[in-house]
């Protein structure tokens, strides 16, 4: 399970290809409370213009366990977009970060 260190007001964006089936199975675990955002690429512009992510097929705000199977419309490549939304200063404020995907 790939594991990484989000300092604060950080993001870390996965990408994958086209869920076959339409569905991925989808697990993060954090040290803090982090968002997880499951998108497009064109949801991932989007957030780093600062506007709203969408299209948005899951979503916690403030998840430190995100362990669910998500409906993606099928052949469309999606992004896993994890942020600390942490006003932090230092290392203290990072989260530990483990996350996994199956697409199904």
């Amino acid at each position: 399970m790939p594991t990484a260190v989000l300092p604060p007001g950080q993001h870390l964006r996965m990408n994958y290809g086209g869920a076959r089936r339409g569905r991925a199975k989808v697990y993060v675990e954090s040290s803090g409370p982090i968002a997880v955002y499951v998108t497009t690429l064109g949801g991932v512009q989007r957030f780093m213009q600062g506007q709203q992510v969408q299209p948005l097929y899951d979503f916690e705000a403030e998840a430190q366990v995100f362990n669910r199977a998500v409906a993606l419309p099928r052949g469309t490549p999606w992004c896993l977009l994890l942020v600390n939304y942490s006003l932090g200063t230092d290392w203290f404020d990072a989260c530990a970060v483990h996350y996994d995907v199956a697409e199904r």
